[in-house]
């Protein structure tokens, strides 16, 4: 079958070489040739689209030849093949002495695929992993960046002797801040069911190992989370937002906490738009101390 350019390229061009018009196309190549010269004058042109009909995503998946794309959320990303146990290559079901004999060679294929250590840590991680992004409603494109941070964190070996829970998490709250994905390491160590301290060391130890930079936090990060704890209105937070940018300028917030500067600037801004909102209520929603914020609201209006 002639591809339709080829076609056209035969029927509207001369040879370049010979200016001949009579051509061969090579059905084994792809070439088209030129019967004057023998000047090869177009390579095979590979067809992207489908030469059969699927009307159901389940008739595309099974008409296809190609599996899906690579994948780090998968322990052999996507690579191994999967047989089916109970229908054959036409789609006949197999009869049971068949189906049983399947099921064992998918058993014993599933046990070698587990022998390796790191395939069995692997497993154990993505499925949490999984877990972790579900409850936080994490995009998949941030669970595919924690899955290659964790996969390059067991490649260093950092992972011997730790917890892959704690791994996986910290794995994922570094995903967020190089992303810049508002999740805090407190809301990921709630999802993980770990303690955060411990998260955070790891989570510093990746950083440190893998020679990641994540962006530095800016009080503008938190702003939005706060507000919405608070049930503030927009006009708030556009207040505290440019108090932010002017003690930004001012060089006056440097090296602080950027949660607490965005407690106290919206602490300013509520007192500036004659909203009753009580020291205790901020700190509670900023997670913060009394103290830290009084200190941070001085610094604001200095």
């Amino acid at each position: 079958m002639i591809h339709p350019t080829q076609e056209t390229f035969i029927n509207e061009h001369k040879c370049i070489n010979c200016e001949g018009e009579s051509f061969v196309n090579d059905m084994e190549t792809g070439e088209i040739i030129c019967r004057g010269c023998g000047m090869v004058l177009q390579n095979v042109e590979v067809r992207l689209d489908m030469e059969w009909n699927a009307y159901t995503v389940d008739e595309v998946m099974n008409k296809s030849r190609v599996g899906g794309l690579l994948t780090h959320n998968i322990y052999d990303r996507g690579l191994s093949t999967q047989f089916d146990t109970r229908k054959d290559y036409q789609g006949k079901s197999l009869d049971l002495q068949t189906s049983n004999k399947m099921n064992r060679l998918k058993r014993y294929d599933n046990q070698s695929k587990m022998y390796d250590s790191k395939n069995r840590n692997l497993k154990i991680a993505l499925s949490e992993l999984e877990r972790i992004a579900t409850s936080l409603h994490i995009p998949g494109f941030l669970k595919e960046k924690a899955a290659y941070i964790y996969r390059k964190a067991l490649e260093k070996d950092m992972i011997r002797g730790r917890s892959i829970d704690e791994f996986v998490a910290a794995s994922v709250y570094a995903a967020c801040r190089l992303e810049n994905v508002p999740r805090s390491l407190q809301a990921i160590a709630k999802a993980s069911q770990r303690d955060y301290t411990q998260i955070g060391k790891s989570y510093r130890m990746i950083v440190r190992e893998l020679g990641l930079k994540p962006p530095i936090d800016g009080p503008v990060k938190f702003l939005p989370s706060i507000v919405s704890s608070l049930n503030l209105d927009r006009s708030v937070e556009l207040v505290a937002l440019n108090m932010i940018r002017k003690a930004e300028e001012r060089g006056k917030i440097a090296g602080k906490n950027p949660k607490a500067i965005a407690a106290a600037a919206l602490y300013l801004a509520c007192v500036e738009s004659g909203v009753n909102k009580k020291y205790g209520a901020i700190c509670n929603a900023a997670k913060t101390s009394e103290v830290t914020l009084r200190k941070r609201v001085h610094d604001l209006q200095a």
